[in-house]
């Protein structure tokens, strides 16, 4: 009998199938709104864990949201994360020099701070726009801690939800054809330029020499090295399915993929 996947899992599935659609395309994530959305979806993953579903037909009983509590408490990783982000909230925090954007031009004011402790640097969050009409990203220790928390509350949903191998799987198969269709559309991009630095059919990037989807090529190349890691896996994991079960195996998909990935 094939295994069912609970309510939860089924809802985290789609959750993150979202969050990985998502964090292909919209153009590496620069856009301060495309981060607060990946946080809140990636949060809400999380929140599937806790919250009561009956089980479905042939389904084993579905841990109850205080069996998921103590998992987790129980997890060395979800600290070793809970303390970066206290760390960086405390960085946050504790500014010593804040960059302000004023009359065109970015200047630096001293801030008191606490010596002793960990300090940042307040810079804008989000995009100012220079006289130019060039915009350039905010950064300060407030958005790398949003940033973080996304891969972060993404690693808690998968041990607090996933159950079964098929969704690893699935949200493998969705970042492996995600990341081939970006690479190939990337290819397409460099062989067609657009003379006004658009991409995705009109989305102005700054940088002028973006790669696919993303506005900056280490970025995209980042992205496929970990889509890769993915795909190779998924080659490796078929390849001992197929030698148990005796069925047919897509390794010439996996291997096109593969070969998509590497070569951009």
């Amino acid at each position: 009998m094939h295994s069912i996947l609970g309510r939860r899992e089924r809802w985290f599935l789609w959750i993150t199938a979202i969050i990985i659609t998502l964090a292909s395309w919209a153009v590496g994530c620069m856009w301060l709104r495309t981060q607060w959305i990946l946080l809140g979806l990636s949060a809400l993953g999380v929140a599937v864990a806790f919250l009561p579903m009956p089980a479905v037909y042939f389904e084993s009983t579905p841990p109850r949201p205080a069996d998921n509590m103590r998992k987790l408490l129980k997890f060395p990783l979800f600290w070793i994360g809970l303390a970066l982000l206290a760390y960086i909230s405390v960085q946050a925090m504790n500014a010593r020099v804040e960059i302000v954007f004023e009359n065109g031009r970015f200047e630096s004011n001293a801030l008191p701070y606490l010596e002793n402790w960990p300090s940042s640097v307040l810079g804008p969050m989000g995009t100012s726009v220079l006289p130019n009409g060039r915009n350039v990203y905010g950064m300060n220790a407030w958005r790398i801690l949003l940033i973080l928390s996304t891969p972060f509350l993404i690693a808690m949903g998968l041990w607090l939800n996933v159950r079964h191998r098929k969704t690893l799987r699935a949200l493998g198969w969705v970042l492996m054809i995600n990341a081939s269709a970006m690479a190939l559309y990337g290819v397409f991009a460099f062989l067609h330029p657009s003379s006004d630095h658009t991409i995705l059919g009109g989305i102005h990037v700054e940088n002028g020499r973006p790669f696919g989807s993303f506005d900056y090529p280490n970025h995209a190349a980042a992205f496929m090295n970990l889509a890769l890691g993915a795909t190779l896996a998924l080659a490796l994991e078929s390849m001992h399915r197929t030698r148990r079960l005796g069925k047919s195996s897509p390794m010439p998909f996996f291997m096109l993929c593969a070969f998509i990935l590497s070569t951009d």
